[in-house]
């Protein structure tokens, strides 16, 4: 956890490493602006540093790139999916409500995240996309498709899921919403709903849809009937 770096304030590079405040430089532009509309002499003068500074830690575009990715996002991925594991198979939504959690944690680390996975989808090329692939853990990913597949043959989870685009999915649930909650929106009720309020809603979302239908998870079960208000016709 000590590599999910949050990316603020900053001292000036005189105070601390120079390179690493670039990146965090980069990294802020980068989900502020996009990728492609960045350009090195903005980070230059955002840093308070030359281009040719830049230059000297970066040699170009390719490079500062694949150091965001290395030192930035590849830590915070196996952070995520690290709890997948064979064990975790013997309870699927326990194993779906960590993953959503561990999601959420390093949002909360790195509240750059959500906006920068945003710019780079809406982003011609999705410059970090194809080098943020070659560092998803494939076994895990795998081992997650896997576990989710012998839920549904064994009646626990429903089988109308498409397990691997449910990966895709649950980041999308989480980043989604956080990478949004700057625009002001004119739905009651919406603006100032923190990370517990939203947490809860992405599992309940995701588990919910999950459960074969007419299946009661273990909590409405302990209480002997579904949670929520009924939506059906009223007498």
């Amino acid at each position: 956890m000590e590599k999910l770096r949050q990316c603020g304030c900053r001292p000036p590079p005189k105070v601390r490493d120079a390179r690493e405040y670039m990146l965090d430089t980069a990294t802020r532009l980068f989900s502020e602006q996009g990728v492609g509309a960045t350009t090195i002499a903005q980070i230059a003068t955002a840093a308070g540093v030359t281009s040719a500074m830049v230059h000297y830690y970066f040699t170009n575009r390719d490079t500062l790139l694949d150091a965001i990715v290395d030192d930035r996002l590849a830590p915070a991925v196996q952070f995520v999916w690290e709890p997948v594991t064979e064990a975790a198979g013997s309870d699927p939504f326990g194993m779906i409500e960590a993953h959503i959690s561990r999601l959420f944690t390093i949002a909360e680390r790195m509240p750059w995240l959500p906006s920068l996975w945003m710019q780079d989808n809406f982003c011609e090329g999705s410059l970090l996309h194809e080098r943020m692939v070659r560092h998803l853990p494939t076994g895990k990913v795998t081992l997650f498709i896997e576990l989710i597949a012998r839920a549904q043959q064994a009646g626990v989870v429903n089988r109308e899921i498409e397990a691997p685009l449910l990966v895709n999915s649950l980041f999308s649930l989480v980043m989604t919403p956080l990478a949004t909650s700057r625009i002001p929106s004119k739905l009651p009720g919406i603006s100032g709903v923190g990370r517990p309020v939203l947490e809860r809603h992405v599992k309940a979302l995701v588990t919910g849809g999950m459960r074969p239908h007419g299946k009661l998870s273990k909590r409405e079960a302990a209480h002997g009937k579904p949670q929520g208000k009924p939506h059906g016709k009223h007498k």
